[in-house]
C-alpha cells in the first residue's frame, strides 16, 4: 500500500506568498558560509542539508489523500488538493478514458469537495468514478457545488461515468483484497473517518474530529478503530490552547494525537488539516512540541510524528521480498514476478535472467501486474538482460510499474503489453534472425556479432551490392519513443564519413523489425582487446585516443555527438585502426537527471557529470567518455573502481575529483596523465576546448601528425635516396643539404626516414648553439641510440676509453667495458687522445654498419662547434661502408664562419654531394595551398597572391595559410590580405598571439632553453607549479609551436619537448627585449645549477653560456673556466680557447667594479694571469700543429 499527500490545509486553501519565499531564500543565503553557489551540485547538496520548512512548505492546498492498494486507486476526500492529483492522473489511463477511482468524502464541508469541479478525469468519457460517503443525499450535495449560481460547470456536463455509493455507519466496503471501513467523528455536520486495510498495510483517515473527553470511554472506540495502524492521518489544526478555547468547532490537536496513537499502537502519526494562517515554521513548532511531549514519557511505546505536507509519499509495504515463478510457454520464458524490484531485489532478478540466457531460445516475457514497486536499480537490470537474452517482453504493467516508467521518464521508452498472450504475439513477429535467412529480402545473415541494449548485431552480404555489411536489428523490448529516438540519432549520423568512423549506409523496416545498415569492419572491440591485455601500452592507448579523436573532430564540427563512447562502440580493425561504432546511437533517451533514473542505454561510467545531471550536453561531453577510456587503457581499471552501486558511481563522479592515473601506472609521464585528468574535469568548461584542440595536443605528445605531401621535390628526393640506396652495396659518404630558413630541409629528411625500411637511424643537432658544446650532436644521437638500444654500449668501449670525461657525458653507457688510456694521451698534447676518440666513433659507427646500414642525420650544422666539424670532417674522409651522412646547414654562411671553411675542405672529397633547395614554383604553391586548407577554402587566384608574397618558400606558404584561415569572421581576403604581416618572422608572432600571457611566457623559457630540452628543466626553470605549466604546454601544443620527443616519450617519466621548427626559436628568441632574456637566462642558470651533481657535468658549457647571457659575472667566470678545461680533456682545443676568451672578457668586467674589494681586486689578478697562461699554451699548442684537423688514414 501506498499513500501520497495532495493537500493537508484546513478550511481553505492558502497558497504560499511572494513574501515568505523571500524569506525562506533569505534564510538559506544567510546559513550559505563556504558553499560555491555557482556549482550547482554543491548547491544541491547545500539545499538538502537545509530545514525542511526552509527548503519546503506544508502546502496550501486542502484535503486529499492518494491511497494505492494493489491496483485500486483511493482517494480520501475532494479538496483543492484534488485538481493537482487529477492532472497527474492524466498521464495515466484516466488520460485514455480507462481509468477507475474510488473517492470516500469525509464529509461536504467546502474545504473537502472544492476540487471536485477541477478534476479533471470526471471529463474524460470512460473513466469510472465511484464517490463513497456517508451523508444523505451525497450527489445532491455535489450538483449543489456545481449550481450554475456558484460554479459555470454543471455536474451533468462531465462525461465519465459517476456513481454516487451512500454507506451505512461502520459499513465495510471491499475492493478486492483490499477493505474501507468508516467510523463517525465529531465535527459539526458530522464527519466520518476511514480505516484502509490490504494484506500489506492500514492506514486511518481520521480528520475533522474533536475529542470532548480524554477518558477511557471518551476514547476507546476511537483507539480501536486506529489499532495497530501502520499511518494515522490525525487532525491537528489547533495548538493546545486554541482546542481549549475553539469548544465545538470540530478540531484537535497534536498533544492529543500522540496520546491516542501512542494508546492505539500506532506506527506513525500524520499531523493533519494545518490552519491556513500558520506559517511553515509555526507547523513545524507544533512537530517539535509534539515530539518534546512525546519524549518525556518512557512508558509510552514513541511512534514516529510526522507533518503531513503536500507531496509526502509513503511506501507501506512491510514485505521487502521478490517472488520470480517462473514458466515454459513453447519458446517462450514467462518470469511472474511479484513484490519490489529495487536496488536490494534486482540482483535475484539478474540472477534468473543470466540462467534463462542459457536456454535456446532465450525469449523472456515478464509479467508485471504484481510488482509493487520498481526503482532505477530495478529497471536498469531489466535493460541489461537485453544484452544477452535473444528477446524480452513486458507486459500486464502494475500501477506502480507504470507511475515508476513516468517518474523515470521511461515512458514509451520501453514496450509495455497489456498482457502476457499480446507480448507473445508481438515477439513472434519480432524473433531474433539466424544465418541464412534473409530480411527484407535483400541482407542474407551470415553470423550473430553480438548482443547490447539496442537489439542484435549480425555479419550480412547485401545481395544487391554483393558487398559485406554489418546489420544491427532494434530489439523487441523498445516502444515507439525509443525507437523513433534511436532512427533520428542515426539519420543524424548518416552522412559522417571518416576513416575512423563505421559509415551508416541506411535504415529499414521490414517484417515489425527496425534495422540499420552499416559498413562492415572486421575486428575486435576495445572492451575485447583489454580483457586480453590490460593495461595497453602507453603509445597504443594514446594513438587509439587520437584516432577516436580525431573522428570525434570530424563529427563535432558538423553538429554530430557520439554522446555513447565506451570500450564497447570501439573497434580496433585487423590492421590496429579505429572506428567508432554506433555514433549517436547511445545517447540518453531522457533529458532527466541520469542520477535519478536509469542510464536506459548502456552503462553510467563513461557519462559526463552534466550527462549525469541532465545538463546541457556538447561536445565537451564527449572528451570526457575518451578521458575515461583512455584512462581505463592506460591503468586496466575504471577511474571510479571502489563504488559497488550504480548509485555510489553516480555520486563519485560527481562529486570526487577524477583520479590521477600514475597511482596505478607511477611510469606514466606527467604531459599524459594530464590530459587524462584534464578530459576527465567535472566542470565542461575546465576540459579541451573542442576536439581539435586535445587532437593538436596529442600529435604534440605524440610526435606525430598528418604531414603535407611533399611537393616541388621530386629530383631531389630521389637523388637522396639513391645514396641512400648504394649503402645497401656498401657506399657511404656524405650528402650536404642546405637552403635558406624554411625551405623544407627537414621535411626532405623525414621523406626520406618515411621511405626506408631496415636502416639503423641516427640523429643529432646543436640544439643550444650559444654554448660550443664540444662534439654535443654526436654525443645527443648516440644516447639516443644507447635509449632505444642499451645492448650496444659495448660497442663503445675504444671511444669512452679516449677521455675520462666521456663516460660523465653519456651516462647511458657507464656499464661499457673500457680499456686503460695510452700514455701520451694528456690534455697538453691532444692529437693522439683526439685520434683516439674519433677512431671510438670510427669503430662504433662500423659494428652499426656490419649489422645494417646506417643513416646518419646531423642537422643545423651552421651552429656546430669546430671539434663537431672535425669529427664529421674525419668520419667523412675515413669512407665508411655502409654508412651515410645526411646533414642540414642554412646556406647563408659569410667568409669568415667556420662551417664555410669546412665546407671548402669537404666539398670536393669522394662520395661528397651537395643538394641546394631552392623556392617552389607557383603549381607547386597552388598544391601545397590545396592540401593544407582542402578544396573550396580559400578564393581561386589565393595561390597567386600567396606565391608573390612568399616567393614559394615552404614555411611561409604553411604560415600565411594558417594566418587566412585563422581570419575573423566575416572578413573576406583582400581585407586579410591588408592585416596579414608582411615577413615570415610577423608570421610567426601572429600566430603566437592566441596564448595566454602564462602560456607566452612559458614558451619564451623555452626558447632561451634551446631547440630541445627536458620538461623538468622548463617547470624549474618558470618555478611554476607542474600543473600551470601542464595547463600552458596545452595551449603552445594546440598551436603546434612545441612537440614531445616521440623516442623519450617511451622511456616514461623523461619528457623532453622540442620546437616544431628552429626558426620558431629564433623568432622567439630575437624579439625579447634584452632586459627579458637576462632575466630568463638567469632562470635557466639556477634551474640547471639544482640538477644532481651527475647531471650537471653534461651541461657546464650550457651553464657558462646562460649566465654569461645573465650577466652573473662570478658564476659565468667559474663555468667557462670549467668548461675550458672540459674542453681540453676532450681535445677540443680551438672551444677551450673560445671559453678562455670568452672567461678573459668576464673577468675584465668583474675588474671594474666599483665595489671590487683590495683582496678581491689581487685575486682577480692572478686569474687573468693563470688564464693568459692557459691560453699562450694553447695558442702554440694549435701553432703546433700544421693542420688543427686529422686526417682519415
Amino acid at each position: 500500500m501506498k499513500l501520497k499527500l495532495w493537500g493537508t490545509r484546513g478550511s481553505i486553501p492558502s497558497p504560499i506568498t511572494s513574501e515568505i519565499i523571500t524569506e525562506k531564500i533569505i534564510q538559506a543565503l544567510l546559513q550559505a558560509e563556504g558553499i560555491n553557489l555557482s556549482d550547482p551540485t554543491e548547491v544541491h547538496a547545500y539545499v538538502e542539508t537545509l530545514p525542511f520548512p526552509i527548503r519546503g512548505t506544508a502546502g496550501g492546498d486542502t484535503p486529499c489523500v492518494e491511497v494505492r492498494s494493489g491496483k485500486n486507486l483511493i482517494i480520501l476526500d475532494a479538496g483543492s488538493g484534488l485538481r493537482r492529483l487529477g492532472i497527474e492522473l492524466m498521464k495515466e489511463e484516466f488520460g485514455q478514458g480507462k481509468g477507475v477511482a474510488h473517492i470516500f468524502i469525509s464529509h461536504t464541508h467546502w474545504d473537502h469537495i472544492q476540487g471536485f469541479p477541477f478534476f479533471r478525469p470526471a471529463f474524460v468519457r470512460g473513466n469510472r468514478l465511484y464517490i463513497y460517503g456517508v451523508h444523505d443525499d451525497l450527489e445532491g450535495r455535489f450538483r449543489g457545488q456545481q449550481n450554475p449560481v456558484w460554479f459555470p460547470v454543471g455536474l451533468d456536463y462531465m462525461q465519465a461515468e459517476i456513481h454516487f455509493v451512500s454507506l451505512q455507519e461502520g459499513e465495510t466496503v471491499s475492493l478486492g483484497n483490499t477493505r474501507i471501513r468508516n467510523i463517525r467523528l465529531n465535527h459539526p455536520g458530522d464527519s466520518y473517518g476511514y480505516r484502509i486495510e490490504d494484506d500489506e498495510a492500514c492506514i486511518v483517515y481520521a480528520t475533522d474530529n474533536e475529542y470532548k473527553r480524554m477518558d477511557q470511554a471518551g476514547t476507546q472506540h476511537f483507539v480501536e478503530f486506529f489499532r495497530d495502524a501502520d499511518v494515522l492521518i490525525f487532525d491537528a489544526m489547533f495548538t493546545l490552547r486554541e482546542s481549549l478555547i475553539k469548544e465545538d468547532w470540530g478540531h484537535s490537536n497534536a498533544i492529543i494525537g500522540v496520546d491516542i496513537a501512542t494508546m492505539a499502537n500506532v506506527r506513525r502519526l500524520l499531523l493533519f488539516h494545518h490552519d491556513p494562517t500558520y506559517t511553515d515554521e509555526e507547523i513545524w513548532t507544533i512537530l517539535r512540541d509534539a515530539q518534546n511531549y512525546q519524549a518525556k514519557d518512557y512508558s509510552r511505546s514513541p511512534c514516529e510524528i510526522m507533518v503531513a505536507y503536500d507531496g509526502l509519499e509513503l511506501d507501506l509495504y512491510r514485505e521487502a521480498r521478490l517472488t520470480i515463478e517462473r514458466r515454459r510457454e513453447g519458446p517462450f520464458t514467462i518470469l511472474t514476478l511479484a513484490g519490489r524490484l529495487n536496488a536490494q531485489r534486482a540482483p535475484q532478478l539478474e540472477q534468473v535472467l543470466q540462467e534463462v540466457s542459457t536456454q535456446e531460445p532465450s525469449r523472456v516475457i515478464l509479467d508485471l501486474g504484481e510488482v509493487v514497486h520498481l526503482d532505477a536499480a530495478g529497471l536498469q537490470a531489466i535493460l541489461d538482460s537485453c544484452q544477452y537474452l535473444e528477446a524480452l517482453a513486458l507486459a500486464n504493467p502494475s500501477w506502480d510499474v507504470r507511475r515508476a516508467l513516468r517518474q523515470m521518464d521511461g515512458e514509451g521508452i520501453l514496450a509495455l503489453y497489456e498482457t502476457v498472450d499480446e507480448a507473445k504475439e508481438a515477439l513472434r513477429h519480432r524473433i531474433p534472425l539466424v544465418p541464412g535467412q534473409t530480411l527484407d529480402e535483400r541482407y542474407e545473415v551470415q553470423a550473430l556479432i553480438s548482443r547490447d541494449l539496442w537489439g542484435t548485431t549480425y555479419k550480412a552480404m547485401d545481395r544487391h551490392l554483393n558487398r559485406l555489411v554489418t546489420l544491427k536489428v532494434l530489439a523487441p523490448s523498445w516502444g515507439e519513443r525509443a525507437i523513433k529516438h534511436f532512427l533520428a540519432a542515426a539519420e543524424a549520423s548518416r552522412s559522417l564519413r571518416h576513416p575512423h568512423i563505421a559509415t551508416l549506409y541506411e535504415m529499414g523496416r521490414a517484417e515489425e523489425l527496425h534495422y540499420l545498415v552499416m559498413e562492415y569492419t572486421p575486428g575486435r572491440t576495445l572492451r575485447e582487446l583489454l580483457e586480453d591485455h590490460r593495461p595497453l601500452p602507453v603509445r597504443q592507448a594514446f594513438q587509439i585516443a587520437l584516432e577516436i579523436t580525431s573522428a570525434l573532430e570530424h563529427a563535432h564540427q558538423r553538429g554530430a555527438l557520439h554522446r555513447g563512447l565506451a570500450p564497447e562502440t570501439i573497434l580496433i580493425q585487423e590492421d590496429g585502426r579505429v572506428r567508432l561504432l554506433d555514433f549517436g546511437l547511445n545517447r540518453p533517451l531522457t533529458d532527466r537527471p541520469l542520477n535519478k533514473v536509469p542510464a536506459y542505454v548502456g552503462s553510467p561510467v563513461y557519462l559526463s557529470p552534466e550527462q549525469l545531471q541532465g545538463r546541457n550536453v556538447g561536445p565537451a561531453s564527449d572528451l570526457y567518455a575518451l578521458g575515461t577510456v583512455l584512462y581505463e587503457m592506460l591503468t586496466g581499471h575504471s577511474p571510479f573502481p571502489g563504488p559497488s552501486s550504480e548509485e555510489a558511481l553516480l555520486t563519485a563522479k560527481l562529486h570526487q575529483a577524477p583520479p590521477d592515473p600514475r597511482r596505478r601506472r607511477p611510469d606514466l609521464a606527467a604531459p599524459l596523465a594530464h590530459v587524462v585528468l584534464r578530459l576527465m574535469a567535472r566542470d565542461p568548461d575546465a576540459r579541451y576546448p573542442s576536439a581539435a584542440s586535445l587532437r593538436r595536443v596529442l600529435e604534440g605528445l605524440l610526435s606525430v601528425g598528418p604531414m603535407l605531401p611533399l611537393l616541388g621535390r621530386e629530383a631531389e628526393i630521389a637523388r637522396l635516396l639513391e645514396r641512400v640506396q648504394d649503402t645497401l652495396l656498401g657506399g657511404g659518404g656524405l650528402v650536404l643539404i642546405t637552403g635558406e630558413p624554411g625551405i623544407g630541409k627537414t621535411r626532405l629528411l623525414q621523406e626520406m626516414i618515411a621511405r626506408v625500411q631496415g636502416y639503423t637511424i641516427l640523429t643529432g643537432r646543436e640544439v643550444e648553439p650559444g654554448s660550443l658544446f664540444p662534439y654535443r650532436p654526436f654525443i645527443s644521437a648516440i644516447r639516443h641510440h644507447l635509449r632505444r638500444n642499451p645492448g650496444d654500449t659495448s660497442l663503445l668501449s675504444d671511444f669512452l676509453a679516449s677521455s675520462p670525461e666521456l663516460p660523465r657525458l653519456i651516462p647511458e653507457a657507464q656499464a661499457a667495458p673500457r680499456p686503460p688510456v695510452s700514455e701520451g694521451d694528456t690534455p697538453g698534447h691532444p692529437t693522439p687522445g683526439q685520434q683516439r676518440l674519433f677512431e671510438g666513433v670510427k669503430r662504433f659507427l662500423e659494428q652499426l654498419a656490419e649489422r645494417q646500414p646506417v643513416l646518419f642525420i646531423l642537422e643545423d650544422l651552421e651552429a656546430a662547434s669546430p671539434s663537431t666539424l672535425a669529427l664529421l670532417e674525419y668520419l667523412v674522409r675515413a669512407n665508411l661502408a655502409r654508412v651515410l651522412f645526411c646533414v642540414t646547414y642554412q646556406d647563408d654562411l659569410g667568409e669568415d664562419r667556420p662551417l664555410q671553411e669546412w665546407l671548402n675542405r669537404v666539398t670536393g672529397l669522394p662520395g661528397v654531394d651537395l643538394i641546394r633547395l631552392s623556392r617552389l614554383g607557383p603549381v607547386a604553391v597552388h598544391q601545397m595551398t590545396l592540401e593544407i586548407t582542402g578544396p573550396g577554402q580559400v578564393p581561386p587566384d589565393f595561390a597567386l597572391w600567396l606565391y608573390g608574397e612568399t616567393e614559394g618558400n615552404p614555411l611561409y606558404i604553411e604560415e600565411m595559410v594558417r594566418a587566412y584561415l585563422q581570419r575573423p569572421q566575416g572578413r573576406n581576403r583582400r581585407q586579410v590580405e591588408s592585416l596579414t604581416p608582411a615577413t615570415l618572422d610577423e608570421l610567426i608572432l601572429h600566430r603566437l598571439e592566441p596564448l595566454s600571457e602564462e602560456a607566452l611566457d612559458l614558451l619564451r623559457h623555452a626558447a632561451v632553453l634551446g631547440f630541445e630540452f627536458e620538461m623538468n628543466l622548463l617547470i624549474a626553470a618558470t618555478g611554476r607549479k607542474e600543473e600551470e605549466v601542464l595547463l600552458g604546454l596545452d595551449e603552445v601544443l594546440d598551436l603546434q609551436v612545441l612537440r614531445v620527443s616521440e623516442e623519450e616519450l617511451n622511456g616514461g617519466t623523461r619528457v623532453v619537448l622540442r620546437f616544431t621548427h628552429p626558426l620558431v626559436r629564433q623568432v622567439l628568441y630575437a624579439e625579447m627585449l634584452s632586459i627579458v632574456r637576462a632575466r630568463l637566462h638567469r632562470h635557466v642558470g639556477h634551474a640547471l645549477e639544482r640538477k644532481p651533481a651527475n647531471v650537471l657535468e653534461q651541461v657546464i658549457p650550457d651553464l657558462a653560456h646562460h649566465f654569461v647571457q645573465a650577466g652573473e659575472h662570478d658564476k659565468a667566470l667559474n663555468y667557462l673556466l670549467w668548461s675550458g678545461r672540459k674542453a681540453r680533456a676532450l681535445y677540443a682545443d680551438v672551444e677551450a680557447l673560445h671559453y678562455y676568451d670568452q672567461a678573459l672578457t668576464v673577468l675584465e668586467a668583474l675588474e671594474r667594479s666599483p665595489t671590487l674589494a683590495l683582496g678581491d681586486r689581487r685575486h682577480r689578478q692572478n686569474q687573468r694571469k693563470s688564464l693568459l697562461a692557459a691560453r699562450e699554451e694553447l695558442l702554440q699548442a694549435i701553432a703546433d700543429r700544421e693542420n688543427a684537423y686529422p686526417s682519415a688514414p
